[in-house]
């Protein structure tokens, strides 16, 4: 594809956020707007058996799960390793409630994340698998012209290893439909001193979507605390993506307590919000479900 120069991504940055500000001024926020993605959200050794249960009934719009292979049942499992145990819960059994639960919601907008802990193009097929059988739910492209998007209920979103989204891409006919997007955006995935360029310059196709760890929106490579979080970093990076028709998710952004164990320390949340942040990861699922209620209630 084609990119665009950078000075005329620079004047459709400034378009997005004139357009994003006004957008803010016209609308509250509700709670079909809801940016929080429930981060891990599955059953794991390090993870009580009903975190993925507790994430789909926060009302959070956006879930991640991580999968492997498991060779001998031959399917995709899902895990934060590697390599299976033989006891993890199958990919299709654990979203079982998902596709129904969310295929029934009023609204649309929901993004399934799904995390590749492996390249390996029997796990990608598997979960091929498990999404095909729910097509009718997911929004969708032609392969031959990926920025033609067709938006579903569900969208899904590939994260992890990035060859393994190649390998979906090539499992897929040249006349074939696209039923799931990537983050590999090829762009840097630390620290840069301009935010614009965490955005690919391309149009938006397969690549959909860019996952930057919290730190990238510091004042400063190194820099820690509140003090330093930036909002206007945040919004520099939002405008561009909003421009090349991208959705920047943040991970992993979870609330402390505050001194005396007084309430919770929501700065990095706030800041995700001023600045329009698309999805903020958290493991702080109920927490995070009553900060935006609480927001979308407040008076406007």
């Amino acid at each position: 594809m084609i990119g665009t120069p950078r000075r005329t991504l620079s004047v459709l940055v400034l378009v997005a956020s004139l357009f994003r500000s006004a957008i803010c001024l016209a609308a509250a926020p509700s709670a079909a707007d809801n940016p929080f993605a429930a981060h891990n959200a599955y059953p794991w050794r390090l993870y009580p058996k009903d975190r993925f249960d507790r994430a789909l009934n926060s009302g959070l719009k956006h879930l991640e799960v991580d999968v492997t292979y498991d060779p001998t049942r031959r399917a995709a499992i899902a895990t934060h390793d590697a390599e299976p145990t033989g006891k993890e819960t199958e990919l299709g059994e654990l979203l079982t409630p998902l596709w129904k639960k969310w295929g029934a919601a009023p609204d649309d907008g929901h993004t399934l994340i799904i995390d590749f802990k492996s390249a390996s193009p029997d796990l990608v097929s598997a979960v091929a698998t498990v999404l095909a059988a729910q097509r009718k739910l997911l929004s969708s492209a032609p392969k031959s012209n990926p920025g033609n998007f067709q938006p579903g209920k569900i969208t899904v979103c590939l994260s992890g290893t990035g060859a393994a989204h190649r390998v979906y891409w090539d499992s897929v006919p040249a006349d074939g439909e696209l039923i799931a997007f990537s983050d590999d955006t090829g762009r840097p995935g630390s620290w840069q001193e301009d935010p614009a360029s965490y955005v690919p310059q391309q149009p938006v196709g397969f690549v959909r979507f860019i996952s930057l760890e919290k730190q990238n929106f510091m004042d400063a490579p190194r820099s820690r605390g509140d003090d330093h979080i930036s909002v206007e970093r945040m919004r520099q990076a939002i405008a561009a993506a909003d421009a090349g028709g991208y959705r920047l998710r943040i991970y992993t952004v979870n609330p402390g307590r505050r001194t005396g164990g007084d309430g919770w320390n929501t700065a990095y949340w706030d800041a995700c919000v001023a600045a329009g942040v698309h999805m903020i990861a958290t493991d702080a699922y109920d927490v995070a479900r009553d900060y935006w209620q609480k927001r979308a209630s407040a008076p406007h």
